[in-house]
């Protein structure tokens, strides 16, 4: 475990400086020391590698707690990252995809509980960079691939607004495979209800159901906060239920 301190160059602990992103006080803060060294972009480079990769955002953001409500600017600034992006995930992503049946994904088959040929639906998506990360996981050019159907509570336009690179991550979504379907508007407590029509018609099977980050949606932008957790364990209940 690494201990982090939030001192500037000289080593004094002072965090007045010109920027007017937040500050906290680190100093009590204990993380994994590969995590640390991660976010830093301290890890020794890879074979071959003259350097390393560089600092990695998505370890950043797990040391930082960076809070997209709070920290607005500079989340605008530096978008987080989805966790397989960080360099030591390529890596290990890298060494598994030796003998991968579809190397167009560039994954090996049965990674993380996902295989090819299985048939997927992702709800409370966000910016569905999650369901496009699973897509490559079961989506195949073979006549049995699999196929993800990919759910967002929010309908089209507040994604597109909410997160500027949706076109694109929808895109590569449903150039992926032409079999993945798109929900909007679904709620994950009346799947039966707001599915899309052709979803529900079909009486479609899946291998996995998958919710991401179950949270309740709270106004501010600041979900998950303790003071939801009640109603947060409810909604998961009526998931589960559903």
């Amino acid at each position: 475990m690494s201990s982090i301190k939030n001192e500037s160059d000289d080593g004094s602990n002072d965090a007045a400086t010109t920027s007017t992103f937040p500050h906290r006080n680190l100093d009590q803060l204990y993380c994994p020391t590969a995590t640390y060294l991660c976010a830093i972009g301290a890890n020794p480079p890879e074979e071959g590698q003259l350097s390393s990769p560089g600092a990695c955002i998505p370890c950043a953001y797990k040391v930082c707690n960076f809070d997209i409500a709070l920290d607005q600017e500079f989340t605008k600034l530096v978008p987080n990252q989805r966790p397989e992006q960080c360099p030591r995930s390529i890596k290990r992503t890298k060494k598994s995809a030796e003998n991968d049946d579809a190397p167009t994904t560039g994954v090996k088959d049965g990674m993380m509980g996902y295989k090819r040929g299985m048939n997927v639906l992702t709800v409370g998506d966000g910016d569905f960079s999650f369901s496009l990360a699973v897509a490559k996981l079961v989506v195949s050019d073979k006549p049995e691939s699999g196929m993800v159907v990919s759910t967002s509570y929010e309908d089209l336009a507040t994604l597109q607004r909410v997160y500027p690179a949706f076109d694109g991550t929808l895109n590569a979504l449903k150039s992926c495979s032409t079999k993945n379907i798109v929900g909007y508007k679904v709620d994950a407590t009346q799947l039966q209800k707001t599915l899309p029509p052709n979803v529900i018609q079909s009486n479609m099977k899946f291998h996995r159901i998958c919710w991401n980050f179950p949270c309740t949606a709270i106004g501010n932008g600041q979900d998950g906060q303790n003071e939801s957790m009640e109603e947060n364990k409810e909604l998961v209940r009526k998931f589960m239920a559903n």
